[in-house]
C-alpha cells in the first residue's frame, strides 16, 4: 500500500500505514494514527541523505543510502529510505 507523491515523508508514511493495517485491519473505521516523526528532522534527514549521496557516491561506490533516527524511548523521529521516494520500489 504505497503512498505516492509524499516527498520526504513517503517512507515514514508507508511504514505507519503498514503498521496501522497490521494492528487494526484493512477496513478499520475511524482509525486515528499518531506519528512520532519530527517534520524538521524528517526534512533535514532527507536532505542529508541527498547531499551525502551527491558528494560521496564516487568515493564509496554506494548507489543509495538510508537514515533512521530514533528517540531514547525508541520512537521513530525520522525515516529516509533513499535519495528520492518517487524512485523507490
Amino acid at each position: 500500500m504505497a503512498l505516492q507523491d509524499e516527498g520526504d515523508y513517503g517512507w515514514v508514511l508507508d511504514y505507519a500505514t503498514t503498521e496501522a493495517v497490521k494492528s487494526a485491519g484493512q477496513n478499520a473505521a475511524d482509525l486515528v494514527v499518531r506519528l512520532t516523526s519530527d517534520p524538521l528532522l524528517q526534512r533535514e534527514g532527507a536532505e542529508v541523505v541527498r547531499q551525502t549521496m551527491a558528494t560521496e557516491t564516487t568515493r564509496s561506490g554506494a548507489r543509495q543510502a538510508a537514515l533512521l533516527s530514533l528517540s531514547a524511548d525508541g520512537a521513530i523521529r525520522a525515516m529516509v529510505g533513499g535519495t528520492d521516494y518517487g524512485d523507490s520500489p
